[in-house]
């Protein structure tokens, strides 16, 4: 039997030798003048692999599971670490719906109170979603800053649904906005993979639009109103906004 017989016949054998091997070794140095031994060693060692990959054990579940956390642990820190651009990005969707609804407001308040209670809750709203990253905890800051800037409006009752649905509309559309400029920016704000990022940023933009409110509804120191159709479009929106991210990535 020639080399290049024992070569051909012994392929799989060969390349499951270690490097430095001197029998392997040979087999490589005649291998570079001959071109079917060179073909018959890289099948062989192509079986080889395959055979190794059949005949490898499934990971354990634990072995799953801890992978699993890994990298799930590895996506939060990038997300807690998003560049500043994004975070700028981010808080630009609350800013620019409230100058919009400020903008076409027709009636403004001539009190500095008023404006300066809703200036303030404007630029808490785009701190919020400038902390988008950190998820549901960033949408709850955001309904627990609608509540009290309800809370510190009010200071007469009534429900006033007609107005009320208005308000819930023009809320939910600020709540829009930043989704706009995703996908103006083709995800440079977020990627809507995260229920609770989706949920703050939401929630951010129509805390914003509540605050334009409080510039220019018309019963905007109605507590039941306040409760029920301001702080109520946060919570909705935070709700679409996480409902929002499941649906993208389902």
């Amino acid at each position: 039997m020639t080399l290049c017989d024992q070569i051909k016949a012994r392929s799989m054998a060969l390349a499951s030798l270690p490097q430095g091997d001197p029998e392997r070794a040979a087999a490589e140095e005649h291998a570079g003048s001959c071109a079917g031994c060179t073909r018959a060693l890289r099948q062989g060692g192509q079986l080889l692999a395959l055979v190794d990959v059949e005949l490898r054990p499934a990971p354990s579940a634990e072995a799953l599971r801890r992978v699993e956390q890994a990298v799930l642990l590895k996506i939060e820190r990038e997300a807690h670490a998003a560049p500043p651009r994004t975070r700028l990005l981010a808080a630009a969707g609350p800013a620019l719906a409230f100058t919009a609804l400020v903008a076409i407001n027709r009636h403004p308040p001539h009190d500095l109170a008023s404006w300066v209670v809703a200036c303030a809750a404007a630029s808490l709203a785009a701190l919020l979603a400038a902390l988008v990253p950190r998820g549901f905890r960033t949408a709850a800051a955001a309904v627990g800053s609608s509540l009290a800037l309800a809370l510190v409006a009010s200071n007469a009752m009534g429900l006033m649904p007609m107005i009320g649905v208005k308000c819930l509309a023009l809320e939910l559309g600020c709540a829009l906005v930043p989704f706009g400029l995703f996908a103006a920016t083709r995800g440079a704000i977020l990627r809507p993979a995260s229920p609770g990022a989706t949920a703050a940023l939401a929630a951010a933009a129509a805390l914003a639009g509540q605050a334009a409110l409080h510039l220019s509804c018309p019963v905007r120191g109605a507590l039941p109103h306040l409760l029920a159709f301001h702080v109520g479009g946060v919570v909705v929106a935070a709700l679409l906004g996480a409902r929002f991210a499941r649906v993208a990535v389902g």
